[in-house]
């Protein structure tokens, strides 16, 4: 975190809105002047390619309880690669909610800083054109062109390929006034389809929801495809975001077993995957039930040596949904670490997908965490049987620790379990690195592995 930015909310708090590294901004509260901060977390709504942003009051005189003096103006490159699409945001709840948003400048820009002015309009100073240019821009009210209104959607009915699934909208009303109905629209990926939706009449304080069909094309991988949704009233328009949940794809390994072990073995799976050819994009599933909190505990760990992905791990950190991917050259072009705590003795089925540009973390059919990033094994055969530059025969498919983590002292049958206690090569033990004892996750009720 760094290039902090600060506001002062309409009860007095401040709040820290800070550039960070993993596609997000942090935000951060103080109750004290800023003596102390408390309540850091990533806000989910605020993609950015940890570039500088702003954040303003809109009225710094407005009367503490006024609906005026909740609103906030922030502005940033609202991307999670490179440094594009300047857009400016409005808040009506002390930045719970931004649903009013513009693109000022949909090209290459760079920093940018908001100011009030002496009309009541506002300021915008930023960089652009790959820090060719330095712009000045005035807008107001007007160009926002925005109504107080939060809008939210999820994915109610998960869809598969060439089928149809169901997204659900709310209207939430922040306005003084009833919104006399509107128009409900859905901006989605290519191929995707669905109609405009009326919305009735929302009260202040009140709130309006809609389903709405979403007809999902032919060939779509497992995955979670962002979208934007659009609020049109008579008062202006709001967006929000969601993403449609698409399961199902081509299932090339289930394991229906029913595991218990605590992380202390490594089980190899390569000699049950029926097919594993052209995955240049993917998803892997895991059910598991697990109440335990390592703070590396992986579920399946997938390796090709012949790939220019080498791995892609799947595990819970601190009882949290974590994916990564690592290359040939030890780079990590994915690292996706959820907030939510899935250690909770309940069974869960996790999801981490990578295709179509997009990786996602999806437990129990709901999206927790995204980056607009992809990557996958490009060649994958080494999955499935030893190759040249493996030629130890260690599984390439493992439940549990990954085995590229330890020197192996001696090679295993295929489809043998390989034991991490002790360093004995007579019973296929490994040593264990210095600083990963107790690490290991205490998992149960493992029934179903499969890689679509």
């Amino acid at each position: 975190m760094d290039e902090n930015k600060v506001v002062e909310l309409s009860d007095g708090r401040l709040m820290l809105n800070s550039r960070a590294a993993g596609g997000y901004r942090k935000v951060a509260y103080s109750d004290d002047g800023g003596e102390s901060w408390s309540g850091l977390h990533t806000d989910d709504e605020l993609i950015d390619p940890a570039n500088n942003g702003s954040i303003i009051r809109y009225d710094v005189d407005a009367a503490p309880q006024s609906a005026d003096a909740r609103k906030l103006l922030f502005s940033n490159t609202a991307t999670q690669s490179g440094r594009s699409n300047l857009t400016v945001r409005q808040s009506c709840d002390n930045g719970e909610t931004r649903p009013i948003r513009r693109v000022l400048e949909p090209g290459a820009a760079e920093y940018s800083t908001l100011t009030p002015l002496a009309d009541g309009r506002f300021g915008l100073l930023y960089e652009r054109g790959g820090y060719q240019h330095i712009s000045y821009a005035r807008f107001g009210e007007d160009w926002l062109d925005g109504v107080c209104a939060p809008v939210s959607a999820c994915t109610t009915d998960p869809g598969t390929a060439g089928g149809t699934a169901e997204v659900e909208v709310t209207i939430t009303s922040r306005e003084t006034g009833a919104i006399d109905g509107g128009v409900v629209s859905l901006d989605l990926p290519e191929g995707f389809t669905a109609p405009d939706v009326r919305i009735p009449k929302v009260a202040p304080g009140a709130t309006a929801s809609v389903r709405v069909p979403v007809r999902v094309p032919e060939g779509v991988a497992t995955n979670a495809f962002p979208y934007t949704v659009e609020l049109t009233s008579d008062k202006g328009s709001s967006q929000g975001s969601g993403s449609i949940i698409v399961k199902g794809g081509n299932t090339v390994l289930s394991d229906l077993v029913e595991r218990h072990y605590d992380g202390s073995t490594m089980t190899d799976l390569t000699d049950r995957v029926a097919s594993v050819k052209d995955l240049t994009g993917g998803a892997v599933t895991v059910r598991f039930s697990t109440t335990s909190r390592p703070a590396v505990g992986t579920l399946l760990s997938l390796a090709d040596p012949i790939s220019a992905v080498r791995d892609v791990v799947v595990s819970l950190n601190s009882g949290k949904p974590y994916v990564e991917v690592r290359t040939a050259s030890g780079t990590y072009p994915v690292r996706l670490q959820s907030n939510v705590d899935v250690a909770d003795g309940k069974q869960h089925e996790l999801v981490a997908a990578s295709s179509s540009g997009v990786t996602s973390l999806i437990p129990d059919g709901e999206l927790i965490a995204r980056v607009n990033r992809r990557a996958f094994f490009a060649d994958v055969t080494a999955l499935t049987k030893p190759h040249a530059l493996n030629p130890s025969g260690l599984p390439n498919l493992t439940v549990g620790m990954n085995r590229a983590h330890f020197p192996v002292k001696r090679g295993r049958r295929a489809g043998q379990p390989v034991g991490l206690r002790g360093d004995d090569p007579r019973r296929g033990g490994v040593r264990r690195p210095a600083g990963r004892r107790g690490d290991r996750p205490v998992l149960r009720a493992v029934d179903r592995l499969r890689l679509q």
